[in-house]
């Protein structure tokens, strides 16, 4: 079987720091996009974050989008130390251009369409020690499932069963 480790290898092209994303160079074709901590650099969860941190729904009941951060320094004993996010982003829907701008503008606070690795703006610095690769593939959503598979198989968490990496939560 092949390893969460080699297989996420494959697809870590177009690297670039968070910050440093030029979005007009992303194509609005289907492909997957990773989150990677920079090497070695050590996760310090914060209370807050820089993202959005409530929404009100159409009933006007609040929602609070902060995870705890015991929940978040939990889970991070769980996964891999260096692969933080895998997400996925379908062509017709903008492809991998609307959803790496929606995940961007989310983690300053200026969109809701993105809560998807909202645990990642929880981490003291983000914005200096994460990378984000994209590729373009179009069985998006078969690769992401797989990739967060063999992650799950991986990196069991005996009491809770499947662990995803730090910032994905459900398929």
């Amino acid at each position: 079987m092949a390893s969460f480790e080699k297989e996420i290898s494959k697809y870590l092209k177009n690297k670039s720091n968070i910050k440093d994303i030029k979005v007009s160079d992303i194509p609005k074709t289907s492909g997957i996009y990773i989150v990677e901590l920079a090497n070695n650099k050590n996760v310090e969860i914060l209370e807050t974050s820089s993202a959005i941190k409530e929404y009100t729904d159409s009933k006007g009941k609040t929602h609070n989008l902060l995870y705890s951060k015991k929940v978040l320094e939990d889970k991070l004993q769980y996964v891999d130390k260096k692969i933080l996010y895998v997400g996925k982003a379908e062509s017709k829907e903008g492809g991998l251009y609307e959803r790496i701008s929606q995940l961007i503008k989310y983690s300053l606070g200026n969109c809701n369409n993105h809560r998807g690795g909202r645990a990642l703006w929880q981490i003291k610095d983000w914005e200096n020690i994460l990378n984000l690769y994209w590729y373009e593939v179009e069985e998006s959503e078969k690769i992401e499932k797989y990739l967060l598979n063999l992650h799950s198989k991986e990196h069991p968490n005996k009491k809770k069963g499947l662990t995803y990496p730090f910032a994905n939560w459900r398929k």
